[in-house]
């Protein structure tokens, strides 16, 4: 008897020992190729990936695994999906619509005088919404922003307006966050003087504006307004800095937290620094 008790419990820390494990159901298979085909799991797996796949769903060959992906994404007489489409999961339809405008981004009118234009720019660019710029034509609205699956204003064949671009791309981003406008007085008294300047903005308000650098977004340490990164305070701001268009000579002899202000920001939204 003791003997027997012995084997049994050091086959328990042995390879030889293995509780059954209950296979998934046809059911839970086919539902996880799905999920993972619309997230694009399989596709570009490593090998030591491939092997994981094939451990954790019991089968010994990727390349059918991949097949059975591709068969449930596209086969059996259903079309792909395209915008407009419900899958029944709303959570699946924005991971869909998302890989659509990564694929085929949207289109924002933009004019580079337009000082509403460049701050959805820093928006869209901060967030990570993918878009193209595109160029007004006579008569057509900017900004705009136009493509599928993105809502369109009354009158308009795409969405309009700074404040409606910049709270659709805030609702629909994956990964970045924005926080909203803070209603500062002193930086709505900056932009208010930057808005009547001749010059745009005036060296004196450069100055001004170190002062306001409060402060660090934490992605790339650069000056920000405000404590807790980059907001919209920053997105109204920056285009004005950003208008200046200063060539080499005079960008030296800016205030240097402003310059650094402005070159990270602009390099992180992918916003070109002259217009």
């Amino acid at each position: 008897m003791f003997r027997a008790t012995v084997f049994a419990l050091s086959c328990v820390g042995s390879d030889a020992f293995h509780l059954p494990q209950a296979a998934p159901t046809q059911a839970a298979h086919r539902a996880a190729l799905l999920r993972m085909a619309d997230d694009n799991v399989l596709t570009g797996t490593s090998a030591e990936g491939a092997e994981q796949w094939d451990t954790a769903w019991g089968t010994g060959n990727f390349a059918e695994l991949e097949l059975a992906g591709v068969w449930d994404r596209t086969g059996k007489g259903k079309k792909r999906w395209s915008p407009g489409d419900k899958t029944g999961d709303t959570m699946v339809d924005a991971r869909l619509l998302w890989s659509t405008w990564v694929m085929s981004p949207p289109d924002l009118t933009v004019s580079e005088s337009c000082i509403d234009c460049t701050t959805c720019r820093y928006v869209l660019g901060h967030l990570g919404f993918p878009f193209d710029t595109a160029s007004p034509e006579e008569g057509t609205p900017y900004p705009e922003l136009k493509g599928s699956g993105v809502p369109t204003s009354d009158g308009a064949d795409g969405l309009t307006g700074t404040l409606s671009i910049c709270s659709f791309a805030a609702a629909c981003a994956k990964s970045a966050t924005i926080g909203i406008a803070t209603g500062r007085e002193d930086v709505a008294a900056w932009i208010s003087k930057a808005d009547a300047s001749a010059e745009g903005v005036a060296p004196e308000l450069l100055d001004e504006l170190a002062s306001l650098l409060n402060g660090v977004h934490p992605v790339d340490e650069s000056p920000c307004l405000n404590q807790w990164g980059f907001t919209v305070d920053d997105a109204l701001v920056l285009p004005y800095v950003r208008s200046m268009a200063p060539s080499a000579a005079t960008f030296d002899e800016w205030p240097p937290v402003v310059r650094a202000y402005l070159e990270m920001a602009s390099a992180r939204c992918k916003v070109p620094l002259e217009p």
